[in-house]
């Protein structure tokens, strides 16, 4: 009995679960709303920065072409003042608890694509 109770109970929670109102036009009536027309996609949001900064936070860049145990880590992208929040980070000893700030272009002028690298862990 126990057992036929609990699947008459999946069975009527699956049909119900298919036949209650999922109507996507209520959906598309939404989008059609100017109170929501000014909320922008993530695709918009990635887009546009894109445009402003080419790195995120997190990406790790050499400090000198040549060196392989010191790398400054990106800690913060300021969007509104338009610049980097870094640290230096040396391999086994860990990043220091200062960080420093610079401007998006000219960090990106000093440290281009080839001297991006893995971040330590």
């Amino acid at each position: 009995m126990k057992k036929f109770f609990i699947i008459a109970c999946l069975v009527f929670g699956g049909l119900y679960y298919f036949t209650k109102d999922r109507d996507i036009n209520d959906v598309h009536k939404a989008i059609g709303n100017p109170a929501v027309k000014d909320v922008k996609t993530k695709s918009e949001i990635k887009a546009e920065q894109e445009k402003i900064n080419q790195y995120n936070v997190g990406d790790c860049f050499k400090v000198s072409p040549n060196s392989s145990f010191e790398v400054y880590k990106i800690t913060k992208v300021d969007l509104e003042k338009k610049d980097y929040h870094y640290k230096l980070c040396i391999k086994f000893k860990g990043c220091q608890t200062d960080s420093e700030v610079e401007l998006i272009t000219n960090f990106e002028y000093d440290h281009r694509e080839n001297s991006k690298v893995a971040c330590f862990r």
